[in-house]
Formats: C-alpha cells, structure tokens, sequence
C-alpha cells in the first residue's frame, strides 16, 4: 500500500515494522537473485499482525479491493491480472482467490510470477491459475530464447504462458533488443513459435523509443510517423487464424540445429501429427544469414510447403534459406 495513503495515516498497526527506515514503516519489494529491491514509495502489509482484530480488519479490506478489481474484470470480459504474486502473502491470497472464485467462476487469471517450476506448478494449482506470464526479455540471445521456448512448450501439460515480446514493466523492444527493428523478429517468434497467447505493450505497434508512461498525469507519447508494425500483427494473427497449428502449445519441434541467429521451428497438426507450418526468423537485425536445414524427418516425401508470402514452394529433403536481415520466412503445406 502507498506510504502516503489512507490506509497507512489511519491504520499504523496494519503495517510491517522497521526501525531502519526513518517513518519506522517496512518497505515492500521483490527478491531479485542477489538482492531486495525495495520500492520506496509502498508500505508492507502485515498479514500476521499479532492482534487478530487488527489482523481480520486488514484482510477484510484488502479483499474488498480485490473484489472490486475482479468484478470489473467479470463485469468487462477482462483478466484479473496478480501482481509480483511471488512477494504476496500466501495464505492471504489462497482465502482471497477462493472468494472471488466463489463470486466469479468464470473469470480467467494471468499471474506474474517469478520462482521455480516446481514452486510455480504448486501456487498454479492451490490458487487456480489459469495463465503465467512469460518473460522473454531476460532472455535476449537466441540460444537462451530457444531454450526458454522448448522449456515454455515442454511444461505446457502443466502451465499455460502469456508470451508478450515486453511488458509495462520491461522496457520497450528498442530498449531490451537494442533498436527498434527487433521488434519484427519478436513478434514473429512470439505469435508463430510461442506456446499461445501474445501481446505487445501500447505503444510498440508504432516504434516508440521510449516506454509511454502510464502512471500520473497524461504525458505525450512520442510516435515515429515512418514505423507501424500493425499491418505485421494483422498479418500473423490472420496465419493463426488460418492455421489451427498455431497460438497452441506442445507442438514445436525446432529444425535450427542451434543457429546462433536463426529460429527455425514446425509447428505440428495436433491431431494429424503431421507438419502444418515451417517458420523461419532472423534475429540479426544488421546482417543477411544462411541456414541449411534437414527435412527428411519432418517433411513427408511428395510433400509441399508453400511461401505464404511470395509462393514459392520447399519439398522434403535439405534446404537452403537465406534471410535478410531481421527478415523471416514462413512456408505453409499446400
């Protein structure tokens, strides 16, 4: 809760102490991997305040915002987005989820959640979770990024992941990916090879350099007139739309051989088994690459994949792509 807000001016006993900070208030954060990062502006609850008047005002409240929150997502169609759920208060959260349950069966939640698998499969089922939000951007190289793919697909039995290329939080593609322009190969990867459901961050289907503030008072966006990649994203959704293969989990095999710059993955009929749709993307925004790639094992003989673009077609058998630069190329069967 804020430092400065109602809550904290009229309800002291509800807060975690600490006699380091000047106003003797605790300050929430997160656990990175080898520090605290304190936020300085929000109070800790304390969800074990020892006087159990105190402590049952405290949860009473703060599950009253909580349903308020979860009703206008029920009430719009939305999501119930949980915040940093790794730093929340386990048995406050468990009570409060199963409440808003109770009130709105139907409503999908998206949780932010950073720990391990095995802790994540856990909180997933206790709190009835239906979607983890999926980091891409700690993973900016392509051998990391596949291998967080093929770990995104592998537990997908388990877990199902929101795959935005950035989020509020992170920066924008020109910031996390180092120019603009690798906005099109994330994209690309994110809606063709990723594990389901996508997104992009306002802002980045027109280029921003800079991360539009959402918090405070109104503050103008800076638009590059000669960048909008809203007719790439019309474009993929409508593959996805096309091809039932795609936006579902479970069903990538990658064909790369471990490119340093090149992704190349099929993604597979889930039923038939046989492959539906070859994608291929060059992460390398500054220079062309080459891939030869072995088909035999994925192509049946006789089979052919068409360009979805320029109409040419691949058959079984070793191939050859050449890629410009932060270009891709997706074939589809004929």
């Amino acid at each position: 809760i804020g430092v400065d807000s109602l809550i904290t001016q009229k309800h002291p006993d509800w807060l975690t102490k600490d006699p380091q900070e000047k106003d003797g208030i605790k300050r929430a954060g997160w656990q990175g991997a080898d520090q605290f990062h304190k936020w300085v502006d929000l109070a800790l609850l304390d969800y074990e305040c020892p006087e159990a008047r105190a402590r049952q005002g405290l949860w009473n409240t703060m599950l009253r915002y909580a349903m308020h929150w979860a009703g206008l997502a029920a009430e719009t169609g939305g999501v119930l987005r949980l915040d940093n759920l790794h730093s929340s208060h386990p048995k406050f959260m468990k009570w409060a989820m199963g409440r808003i349950r109770k009130s709105y069966p139907e409503i999908i939640v998206l949780a932010e959640l950073f720990t391990d698998e095995v802790t994540i499969q856990r909180i997933t089922k206790d709190m009835g979770l239906h979607i983890i939000l999926a980091t891409q951007w700690e993973h900016p190289f392509v051998p990391e990024l596949r291998r967080f793919l093929i770990y995104l697909h592998k537990t997908s039995n388990r877990i199902r992941y929101y795959f935005p290329i950035s989020s509020h939080d992170s920066g924008v593609p020109a910031k996390e990916y180092g120019d603009v322009r690798s906005t099109v190969p994330r994209m690309v990867m994110s809606v063709l090879l990723g594990p389901g459901p996508t997104g992009i961050v306002q802002g980045v289907e027109h280029g921003v350099k800079e991360q539009i503030r959402f918090i405070g008072g109104p503050s103008e966006a800076k638009l590059s007139s000669d960048v909008d990649f809203s007719g790439l994203i019309r474009s993929l959704f409508d593959l996805v739309d096309a091809h039932p293969a795609l936006g579902v989990p479970g069903n990538l095999t990658f064909i790369d051989e471990g490119h340093i710059a090149i992704m190349a993955g099929v993604r597979f009929d889930t039923v038939t088994k046989r492959a539906e749709v070859l994608i291929f993307v060059n992460f390398d925004i500054y220079a062309l690459q080459t891939l030869n790639c072995d088909l035999t094992s994925i192509v049946d003989e006789g089979e052919v994949f068409r360009d979805a673009q320029s109409g040419e077609s691949v058959h079984s058998g070793r191939i050859n792509i050449t890629l410009e630069a932060g270009a891709y190329r997706i074939f589809v069967r004929a």
